[in-house]
């Protein structure tokens, strides 16, 4: 590989260093995944590029998400990939930075005048059940954005005075190259385009599926899921150390000693969930009736607060437990932890995890539109292996829990699940946020936390109802929270407050 093809790449990559995805693991499996399947499909029927096969470097976080390199006796090769996965369709407003880095890293390679030798292509790989994307349709979309955006930032500082200076992006670094021009852009259009992929479940198995393929057979005890769980350690310890990748580093390395990394099921896991929250505020970001501080705030709670709150807990064993077992209102399996039982037991629990998260964010919207301070999650929550406790400051009944949603499903079924968990010493929870339609049941009612879920249904039944004086809970319906009506918030304090105001204590 020639030095100038190296340098080159080093040139292009130098403005992209804070999008280094090797800071934090978590959310970027699919990305890695796909990876893996370019490298072990080069020059296939499969080539990510369509290519002939030519054994290519692969440099992972970049220039974009990956960079594929490679020099014949007459040119040499540049190919940068983006990799994008939406379990949700989304909008084209959801891939304006990725199209305008793109452009931009494009321009920086025009500059370094090397086009007659170099030939480039660049490629957004993209899972979007709302299909495969325009490259001309998004840039240009996105410049008219960022230019609006601008105006009415500058707009703004003009109002208060303030002096302060817009925030710098990707916009400002394509007008600070001088090279943005109609003849540019119809160059990128040539050398840039999008590529519908599949889901990350389908990617998942089929990188599996050709690694066993590939090396199963190399040593005994060599199965689809210890050859996925090797190949993504070394692709992310050898991404982290700045080294290269190639094809028959992967052949070598599964010739030797593979292992996986400790940890690599929990990062798994807080991926998956990771995927939830993104999928969720995709709901929120779809919706172009919002004003678009109400996107913008969701953006900040689900991003900036949720997420490495979650990080931060679920990455300890015990609670990532105590967290199933306070959501889940169904059976959980035994597991051991670290490994891909535990893992598909959270992919089973994708419902719950999605209610549990989009209650709280509605809640933490909630709560900021009523300009009250969030210090820290740590305050809100009392967590340990038992269970995850919920204590929000305006909740007049005591310490909650947040769990999945029953719409459709029988009460007592899902009693008999959750309350053994929770009529523990030293958890009974006052409340219990749980989203369900039983009629039988509402907030004015005390629950009893000693009833026997093995007696007959109708003994049961009569046995459930307790007195105030006796060891009792509550169930919130969260009709009030309104949890799908992002901006509505006029009856969520309904929600922390005894007695429930629609269906009242005769229902």
């Amino acid at each position: 590989m020639s030095v100038q093809l190296e340098e080159v790449i080093h040139d292009i990559h130098n403005d992209n260093q804070d999008r280094d995805a090797f800071h934090s693991i978590v959310g970027y499996f699919y990305q890695f995944e796909l990876t893996l399947l370019h490298i072990l499909t080069e020059g296939t029927d499969e080539d990510a590029f369509e290519e002939e096969l030519r054994p290519a470097i692969y440099k992972v976080e970049t220039i974009e998400d990956y960079v594929k390199y490679f020099a014949t006796n007459e040119r040499s090769y540049i190919r940068v990939a983006q990799i994008k996965h939406h379990s949700k369709g989304v909008t084209n407003s959801k891939y304006y930075d990725a199209v305008l880095w793109l452009y931009l890293n494009y321009l920086k390679f025009l500059e370094l005048k090397v086009d007659k030798e170099v030939s480039y292509k660049a490629v957004i790989f993209q899972f979007d059940p709302n299909g495969e994307k325009d490259v001309q349709t998004v840039l240009k979309a996105a410049f008219n954005s960022y230019e609006n955006k601008r105006k009415k930032e500058l707009e703004k500082i003009k109002k208060e005075g303030s002096g302060k200076s817009p925030k710098h992006n990707v916009w400002d670094k394509i007008s600070e190259t001088k090279l943005d021009s109609e003849q540019n852009r119809d160059g990128f259009f040539k050398i840039a385009s999008f590529k519908a992929t599949k889901s990350h479940k389908e990617i998942s198995d089929e990188l599996k599926s050709k690694l066993y393929s590939l090396f199963g057979e190399l040593k005994n005890g060599f199965t689809p899921e210890f050859l996925y769980g090797a190949a993504i350690t070394k692709l992310i310890e050898d991404g982290q150390k700045g080294f290269e990748l190639t094809f028959e580093s992967l052949k070598s390395y599964f010739q030797g000693d593979p292992y996986e990394m400790d940890d690599l099921y929990t990062q798994k896991i807080i991926d998956f969930i990771y995927s939830i929250a993104d999928s969720n505020l995709s709901d929120i970001e779809v919706d172009m009736g919002f004003e678009d501080r109400v996107t913008e705030s969701y953006r900040i709670i689900y991003n900036d607060v949720i997420k490495p709150f979650l990080k931060k807990k679920l990455i300890k064993n015990e609670l990532r437990s105590s967290f199933l077992k306070s959501i889940t209102p169904k059976e959980l399996k035994k597991f051991y932890h670290n490994g891909s039982e535990e893992f598909m037991e959270f992919l089973t629990c994708s419902s719950p995890i999605a209610n549990f998260l989009s209650k709280l964010a509605k809640i933490l919207y909630y709560h900021q539109l009523e300009e009250k301070e969030i210090d820290s999650l740590e305050d809100w929550f009392e967590i340990n292996e038992k269970a995850w406790l919920f204590k929000y400051p305006a909740e007049t009944r005591g310490i909650g829990v947040i769990t999945g949603d029953i719409y459709g499903e029988s009460f007592y079924a899902c009693l008999r699940h959750l309350l053994p968990r929770l009529k523990q010493k030293g958890i009974r929870p006052d409340v219990w946020y749980m989203g369900h339609n039983d009629h039988d049941f509402n907030a004015s009612q005390n629950l009893n936390y000693e009833i026997d879920i093995t007696l007959p249904r109708e003994e049961r039944k009569r046995l459930t109802f307790c007195e105030v004086v006796d060891d009792h809970f509550h169930v919130q319906c969260m009709g009030c929270l309104s949890q799908n009506k992002f901006e509505k918030i006029y009856q969520v304090p309904n929600i922390f407050v005894d007695g429930c105001l629609i269906r009242g204590d005769n229902s």
